[in-house]
């Protein structure tokens, strides 16, 4: 079997993270939603911009499929996507597939979409993955989510996570780094659930009445994840925003 490349393993870290959550149930209040909720936070933090993450995540229960219809699937995807300069990749095995196309949105937001599909002995399991990605400019989540809930919710239970990530100059202390995570968490009015910090980074996850959606983690309601880590080879000390988790490495 061939090595992973870069792409693939991000793809792939996406799943193993999706398909955990996507067993977890997602609870609504008439509150904003999630990604309402998450702008307004990082508007609130005062970092710099750096890129934001929208990933939709449906699971197709009970199926497989081969590579001919899990290409079928892409391509209907990127059409009713509108994705432009589309390239298709593959990776196949015995009751393995999975298929993605990588291009750009109108709005030159750079989408994946991916089929994955696997079969144990009798038993497939198909995972449809839309990632939007832009490290260029802030856009509309709720245009974002929209059009995934849109996409994929003909396949299946949707699950959608979201994630800005932010900037600042120089290595911010410890104190500055917990002024910073508690300005976003008054924003949103936010209660921490869980916190965590080990060497350069802190973390916490809490939950915020104020944030649309929620899901069980613990034993508690969960709906914001923050993280900052400093880089000390871009010199940056950098802030991630995600709800209901953060789905990318920091």
């Amino acid at each position: 079997m061939r090595e992973l490349g870069k792409n693939e393993k991000r793809i792939a870290l996406y799943i193993l993270i999706l398909c955990n959550l996507i067993l977890l149930p997602f609870y609504s209040t008439r509150a904003a939603s999630k990604e309402e909720g998450i702008q307004a936070a990082f508007e609130a933090s005062g970092a710099c911009f750096a890129e934001l993450n929208v990933n939709g995540h449906a699971a197709v229960d009970h199926q497989f499929i081969d590579v001919q219809e899990a290409t079928q699937w892409c391509w209907e995807l990127a059409e009713k996507l509108e994705l432009e300069n589309g390239q298709l990749e593959s990776n196949v095995e015995e009751d393995f597939t999975q298929v993605w196309i990588t291009g750009k949105v109108k709005e030159g937001t750079t989408a994946t979409l991916q089929i994955q599909s696997q079969q144990y002995e009798k038993l497939g399991e198909t995972h449809i993955i839309i990632d939007f990605y832009d490290d260029q400019r802030m856009v509309q989540l709720n245009d974002l989510t929209k059009r995934l809930r849109d996409l994929l919710k003909s396949y299946g239970k949707t699950n959608i996570t979201t994630c800005l990530v932010g900037t600042f100059e120089g290595n911010l202390s410890i104190e500055e780094r917990q002024a910073v995570l508690k300005k976003v968490m008054q924003s949103l009015e936010a209660e921490e659930v869980e916190g965590y910090k080990e060497g350069n980074v802190m973390s916490i996850v809490g939950y915020s009445s104020k944030v649309k959606e929620w899901i069980r983690y613990g034993g508690n309601r969960v709906n914001i994840n923050l993280a900052m880590r400093y880089k000390d080879y871009e010199d940056k000390s950098y802030l991630w925003i995600g709800t209901p988790l953060i789905t990318m490495g920091y």
